[in-house]
Order: structure tokens, then C-alpha cells, then sequence
């Protein structure tokens, strides 16, 4: 048995868009699980392998998401797969996607569509209109020629409730290559964020606003640790919440620098209104810090479940300010073994690796 994942991009964990450090981090999962695995990655830019040393073969096509015409070079290697590979498609809503489920139906090659949280209640609720019509005219006929749909979130259950062959497997989290010693006690507690900077999505405005209501606010600091997107709009409303004093904005980190700053932290925030399913909670879990989560980050269960911090039923600013008033008035260590003890069990990427293999093995089985 042959595994082709195929997807957008270099699948270079070190590039903001999540589904690229998941790819990787599969990957390299089912290759240590002694898997034949390989990776096609379709890029816009140069074909050169700019990215970190891998333990996966990676060959790389150029092309666009938004291109229906496969490439020739595209459509020759799909050509060539053998009957005995299953191919991976990763991503909703990808004209490109597609042309290449079409191909691969026509050569009864069997696949599993993964579409990353593209199918979650709120991601259809932008551009309704427009996912709507691209939904029938297109990514319907992925689902219906797919041999599973892989979801990695609860959201995304209630769209594809109808469809038997769904399954839902969540990505894992790695701990941290680097030793880096935990922060030292002081009676600040530092909170703080990961990633790209969308205020709504991420709810960052009612995590400001909750900020700046508590009334021992100057004891609490919070670390934006990320960039891009709407930074400079979040500082200014930094600066009318007058709380600029309790924010330092970190920038964009990888490797060493972001584990360094998330080691700083007592408590990590995830206050999205949507999600698929967010890897920097997951990221700062491993550390063993205790998590914030809202319902729609596709965590709340596991974090209840585990005791790994603080789950919210429902996602507000004084819900948000409740939990982090919780946490300055109580010891975090209650929940700092269940942060670790839910990144063992529930996110392992060797168990995951293994449960895709058995899934796989099946659709090859049953044709």
C-alpha cells in the first residue's frame, strides 16, 4: 500500500498556514510508522525544496488552487499511480482539487478528502452564496466520489451528518525539541496568543475588552505572539482600551524564539469563534500550560475531559474575563498535568498515523 498526499503548498512547518505544519507533521508520523508515504505539494512560486530536512520523498508541481486544467506534468504522474495507492486530498473549496478527484475517479483510484475546516458552520457563513454554488457545482462531487471524508473538528459533523463514510480523526501535536527551562515564578500572570492576527476569527477583540474590564488588569500581561493580518487595528484598540501597557506584541516567531516566549506563559487563550482545529493551543499544551478555550475551537471537550484548563460553554466577554480572573486568583498547576496528559493520549500523532493506516488499509480492502 501507497499513501500520495496531495495539497497546496511545501507542507513547511514553518509557514503560517496551519494545514502545512499538519501536513508535514503527518506525514512524517506515517513514515515513522513504516508507511510508504510521499508528499505532491502544488505551488505557485519556485520549485525549489525550501524547507526544513524531512524524513518524507516530496515532489512538487507547479499550479494554482484557483487553475480547474491540470498541469501536464500533474496529470502524467496521476496517470502513473498505481492501483494499490491511496491519495490523500487535502483542502475545501480548491478548484484545482477538483480536476485532480476527477482524474482519479476516472482511473478508479480511491481517495480521502480532508478539507481542513472549509466545511464548518461559520467558515459557511462567508460568502454563503458563493460556497453554496461552488459546493454543487463542484466539492460535492469529491464528497460523493471520496472513499472517506476525513473531519478533524466537531463542527464540521453537522454538514456532513448525512454522509456514513465520514470520520473524524483529530491532527495531533508534537512536544517541543528544545530544552528550554520553564519561566520563573512572579505574580504577573502572563497570558497569552499564537498566531496570525484576525481579530474577529480569533476573538481577540472580546479577549482585549475582557482585559481591560478586570480590575487587577495591571497584574496580568498579555503576549501577542504572531503577526500580519490586522495588527496595527489591534494595537490602536489596545490603545483605547488603555491597556497598550499589559500587551506586548511579540511578532512572528518559529522554532526556538516561539517555544523561548511561549514558556513564559501561564495560560494560553483560544478565544476563536471558528476554528477547524487550532494547533497553537495545542502547541502551548505540550509545555504543559493550561489552556482557555472557546466551544467553537474544536478542543472544548478534550480540555473538560482532561482537566487541561478552562472550557467555555459559551464565548463573551465576561465569560472570558471570568476565566482569566480564575487563573490570577488560583494556582495553575491543578491543570498543567492534564494539559500534558491530553497532548499524550488524545493528540498523538504516532497513534493518529496508525489509525489513517488501518482506515486506508480498509478502503483498499473493501475496493
Amino acid at each position: 500500500m501507497k499513501i500520495i498526499h496531495i495539497a497546496l503548498g511545501k507542507a513547511n512547518p514553518h509557514r503560517a498556514n496551519g494545514v502545512n505544519k499538519v501536513l508535514h507533521e503527518l506525514i512524517s508520523a506515517q513514515k515513522k510508522a513504516k508507511l510508504q508515504v510521499c508528499f505532491w505539494g502544488i505551488t505557485p512560486s519556485t520549485l525549489t525544496h525550501d524547507y526544513p530536512k524531512r524524513n518524507f520523498k516530496t515532489i512538487l508541481f507547479n499550479g494554482k488552487g484557483t487553475d480547474f486544467r491540470l498541469k501536464p506534468n500533474l496529470q502524467q504522474a496521476i496517470n502513473q499511480i498505481s492501483p494499490t495507492t491511496i491519495v490523500h486530498l487535502h483542502g475545501g473549496f480548491i478548484p484545482l482539487n477538483f480536476s485532480i478527484a476527477k482524474r482519479l475517479k476516472h482511473r478508479n483510484i480511491p481517495f480521502v478528502f480532508t478539507p481542513h475546516g472549509a466545511y464548518n458552520k461559520k467558515a459557511l457563513e462567508t460568502s454563503m452564496l458563493r460556497k453554496k454554488i461552488y459546493h454543487l457545482c463542484f466539492d460535492k462531487f469529491i464528497i460523493h466520489h471520496c472513499a472517506k471524508i476525513h473531519l478533524i473538528g466537531e463542527s464540521e459533523h453537522s454538514f456532513f451528518s448525512s454522509y456514513k463514510k465520514s470520520l473524524l480523526i483529530p491532527n495531533g501535536q508534537i512536544s517541543p525539541e528544545y530544552t528550554i527551562p520553564p519561566k520563573k515564578k512572579t505574580n504577573t500572570l502572563h497570558i497569552g496568543f499564537l498566531g496570525r492576527i484576525d481579530i474577529k476569527t480569533k476573538g481577540l477583540d472580546l479577549l482585549l475588552h475582557a482585559l481591560g474590564t478586570l480590575k487587577n488588569s495591571k497584574n496580568i500581561h498579555l503576549h501577542i505572539i504572531g503577526g500580519g493580518g490586522e495588527e496595527n487595528r489591534l494595537k490602536k484598540m489596545a490603545q483605547d482600551l488603555n491597556i497598550s501597557k499589559n500587551i506586548s506584541f511579540h511578532g512572528k516567531k518559529f522554532g526556538e524564539d516561539k517555544v523561548r516566549l511561549l514558556r513564559r506563559l501561564d495560560v494560553y487563550v483560544c478565544a476563536s469563534r471558528n476554528e477547524g482545529l487550532p494547533g497553537a493551543p495545542l502547541e502551548a499544551a505540550a509545555l504543559g500550560i493550561p489552556l482557555i478555550v472557546s466551544k467553537q475551537s474544536n478542543i472544548h471537550e478534550y480540555v473538560k475531559n482532561f482537566n487541561a484548563g478552562l472550557a467555555l460553554d459559551s464565548l463573551n466577554t465576561e465569560s472570558l474575563k471570568e476565566a482569566i480572573a480564575h487563573f490570577s486568583e488560583h494556582s495553575t498547576n491543578a491543570f498543567k498535568q492534564g494539559a500534558l496528559k491530553m497532548i499524550k493520549h488524545a493528540f498523538n500523532w504516532q497513534t493518529i498515523a496508525k489509525t489513517f493506516a488501518k482506515h486506508y488499509a480498509l478502503i483498499l480492502k473493501n475496493g
